[in-house]
């Protein structure tokens, strides 16, 4: 089972990512800042972070560096989940370590499709693939929808 941190300062996002990660099987552990957040990662084997644009206590750019500088050996991914479509912002999160990205709101569907894009959720057989369709809301460095292709930074 693979853990997954959830690092937002909204419980309500918590929650909800709480609830979609353990219907794919993960072990979910909450930060509600960077500190919290950067303890976790470096006392628990975290596989990937739902890191918010937003985290108390360090920009975006800040945490990731102190993640990337931190001696941790195991460095989980990072999901970049943000309510701003600005690719400017994006690509500063990706150049700074983020692996991923999730705009907020976020439904079921584009956060699934996400975590199977980040190979943290199995493919369903029969269901929708994960490079193919989908709501263009969750996009992957490797895989991204098709349909999001001309959101992407």
């Amino acid at each position: 089972m693979k853990r997954c941190l959830i690092a937002d300062h909204s419980e309500v996002v918590r929650k909800v990512a709480r609830h979609y990660l353990e219907s794919l099987s993960c072990e979910v552990v909450e930060a509600r800042n960077a500190d919290e957040a950067l303890h976790v990662i470096s006392t628990q084997n975290i596989a990937a972070v739902l890191l918010d644009w937003r985290l108390p206590g360090k920009t975006t750019v800040e945490f990731l560096s102190a993640l990337r500088f931190s001696g941790i050996e195991h460095r989980p991914l990072v999901i970049y989940i943000t309510t701003e479509n600005d690719p400017a912002d994006i690509r500063k999160a990706f150049a700074a370590g983020a692996h991923t990205y999730l705009l907020k709101p976020f439904d079921r569907e584009s956060f699934t499709e996400t975590m199977r894009n980040a190979a943290l959720a199995p493919i369903t057989v029969g269901g929708p693939s994960p490079t193919a369709g989908g709501s263009g809301y969750g996009h992957s460095d490797v895989h991204m929808p098709a349909s999001a292709s001309s959101m992407r930074p």
